[in-house]
């Protein structure tokens, strides 16, 4: 996300000067680079306490070799973030939707704005609900340092998560970043 240096009405209103001594001395073009530049510098730094909606990428949901986790747009009833301190991110992910595929095992998240771990480090994370059984249980996240993924893994299971037709997932990571 961009936010912009206000450029109305005082940038909107410089005039080039064409050599007849009607317009500005600035160069527009130079002023309106270096403001570009600025807003793209603002943009690499997520500011504190602002929360900012992660736009949707199928590829952001991943699963060990056999399972299938890939929600839609819409089972995503939430995916945003904030800083709460200038390398600690708040994330909340809520999503409803199947896995599909054979097997056992964990299921994977890209951290959102394109962050990536500072430190390797379990806790706990989310709640999930395996509409399919009946099943509510708590789970932990784990980050690996440099990592820009987190894995989720729930703790009531000796395999990890499973097929099933209806997992709803809550979670709310509070996470170290670079």
């Amino acid at each position: 996300m961009i936010v912009r240096v206000p450029r109305s009405p005082w940038f909107d209103g410089l005039v080039d000067d064409n050599g007849t001594g009607n317009g500005t001395l600035w160069n527009k073009g130079q002023i309106g680079a270096q403001l570009d530049a600025i807003d793209q510098a603002f943009a690499q730094t997520d500011a504190i306490g602002i929360w900012y909606d992660q736009p949707y990428n199928a590829s952001d949901y991943n699963a060990d070799s056999g399972l299938v986790f890939a929600p839609t747009a819409g089972q995503i009833a939430a995916n945003c973030y904030t800083k709460v301190a200038p390398s600690t991110l708040l994330w909340n992910l809520v999503v409803s939707c199947p896995i599909g595929g054979s097997g056992q095992g964990r299921l994977f998240l890209t951290l959102p704005g394109g962050h990536a771990a500072k430190r390797t480090l379990t806790l706990p994370g989310f709640f999930m609900r395996d509409g399919a059984v009946g099943i509510v249980a708590p789970g932990v996240f784990d980050t690996t340092s440099g990592s820009g993924f987190v894995t989720l893994t729930p703790l009531n299971s000796t395999v990890g998560f499973v097929p099933t037709s209806s997992l709803s997932l809550w979670a709310q990571m509070l996470i170290e970043v670079y």
